[in-house]
């Protein structure tokens, strides 16, 4: 099991040096923000909550993904301009449901925006095409989205059957996310995933 970002780093760079083809898409740089970037951010998204600041000062998230889970908005550059031109451009077609719902960019899945609550961080999805509905919970941290796709990738690796990983994924989800509504998505997304 993956319990920490550094566990998640380590994963990573085995994985990176058992396939040095993928190895820039599969390694995560260290450390992530610098004090300028993340000041930078806090200027000019200062409901960023704590728990992505965190990750992010941990480890390089631009560009990064693991799985179909990109941990940054989609966009050119740094993640700092990344983030600010997602969250405040009008060329995002979701800004007007962002501010609608405050929450803030911070990635995507399969073309649905990843967001977080800035006043306990949790993560949700935006869904911007189902009636009625309109954020669904995804993970209680950034931290706890980053470690639980990290751990759905190393259950991947570990098991030739899909079965096998789903199970062994569902094992650690139910450790690691104390959120029902969240454990829900991640047992949909993984069953997809795997599938």
């Amino acid at each position: 099991m993956i319990g920490t970002i550094l566990e998640l780093v380590d994963f990573f760079e085995a994985q990176a040096v058992a396939d040095p083809e993928l190895a820039e898409e599969l390694r995560f740089e260290q450390p992530g923000l610098n004090k300028a970037d993340q000041g930078r951010l806090r200027a000019e998204l200062p409901l960023l909550p704590e728990n992505y600041l965190a990750v992010a000062r941990r480890i390089s998230l631009s560009g990064k993904s693991i799985g179909y889970i990109r941990l940054t908005p989609p966009g050119r550059g740094d993640v700092v301009s990344v983030l600010i031109d997602a969250n405040q451009s009008s060329t995002n077609p979701f800004l007007d449901r962002l501010r609608e719902e405050q929450v803030i960019e911070v990635g995507s899945v399969e073309g649905y925006p990843l967001v977080l609550a800035p006043a306990g961080g949790e993560v949700h999805l935006l869904i911007h095409d189902q009636p009625g509905l309109s954020l669904r919970p995804v993970a209680s941290s950034f931290e706890k989205l980053v470690l639980l796709a990290g751990n759905l990738e190393q259950a991947t690796f570990s098991h030739e059957e899909p079965d096998e990983a789903l199970d062994e994924f569902e094992k650690v989800l139910a450790l690691l996310e104390p959120n029902p509504a969240a454990r829900e998505w991640w047992s949909e997304y993984a069953a997809m995933y795997l599938s």
